[in-house]
């Protein structure tokens, strides 16, 4: 699997709210971040928790989105 580019942002999200992330992520983009999103940015065929890790040590800092759905999942 290749190098993990940098990113100033890693959004952390619980699934369901995928549509909230992208929605940030593109906000933050508009306003000259870079990010990583899974939805926009895994790689098919790699472990995920591979790819969640190394972009978690590429990133500068990072967002977790709390919602009710999060708070009871596993």
């Amino acid at each position: 699997m290749a190098e993990q580019s940098r990113r100033d942002v890693f959004i952390s999200h619980e699934k369901s709210d995928g549509d909230v992330a992208l929605e940030l992520a593109a906000r933050l983009r508009a306003a000259g971040y870079t990010t990583w999103c899974y939805e926009e940015d895994s790689a098919a065929g790699g472990s995920y928790l591979v790819q969640i890790d190394r972009a978690i040590e590429a990133a500068g800092s990072m967002v977790v989105i709390v919602s009710p759905k999060s708070l009871r999942s596993p």
